[in-house]
């Protein structure tokens, strides 16, 4: 689905390639913003449409995968996440939405401290899966720091509205405002 977007299909190459990028990018003055977290070249199914699914096990996503992020989270101060389900990671939730992913994989085991944003919440892969509000909650739950809606709706606004009701943000303002 990626394809042509792709710096390859060969990690390490793509890892070089990434990071060349990157550095150009903030040499030149421009926020650049590593993606998609942890990956989006093994789907067929493009997020905007669907729920795309990664069934790569652990280790494959270790050598494949997360290469190019290993390298690319110190150069960007941005990393967008990718709306696929890794059963291999959270059987369940997709990247954007899994506290497993976000917090586990990214901050935890790979020390990220950078601005984690999602990409578009509109997008079929999560809005069928948790709408508005919902998507939302999910994806600041799961570690997300900043959360992607790109058209703004009366009733988007509402739910947003809903969401805010019953979101504790005293939990999350520390950490993210250090970022």
């Amino acid at each position: 689905v990626i394809g042509p977007r792709s710096f390859g299909r060969e990690p390490h190459r793509v890892a070089r390639a990434a990071a060349a990028a990157l550095r150009g990018y903030r040499e030149g003055g421009v926020l650049a913003c590593a993606k998609h977290f942890p990956g989006h070249g093994a789907t067929t199914v493009d997020s905007h449409l669907a729920l795309p699914t990664c069934d790569a096990d652990r280790a494959t996503l270790e050598l494949r995968e997360l290469v190019p992020f290993r390298e690319a989270l110190h150069l960007s101060p941005l990393v967008m996440t990718a709306h696929v389900r890794y059963p291999a990671l959270d059987p369940v939730l997709p990247a954007t939405l899994s506290p497993a992913i976000v917090t586990g994989l990214l901050r935890g085991a790979l020390g990220a401290r950078n601005v984690v944003v999602t990409d578009a919440m509109e997008m079929k892969g999560v809005a069928d899966l948790a709408p508005g509000g919902d998507g939302l909650l999910a994806a600041l739950t799961a570690g997300c720091d900043l959360v992607l809606f790109g058209e703004w709706t009366p009733a988007l606004d509402a739910a947003l509205d809903g969401a805010a009701a019953r979101w504790d943000a005293r939990r999350a303002v520390g950490s993210t405002t250090t970022r």
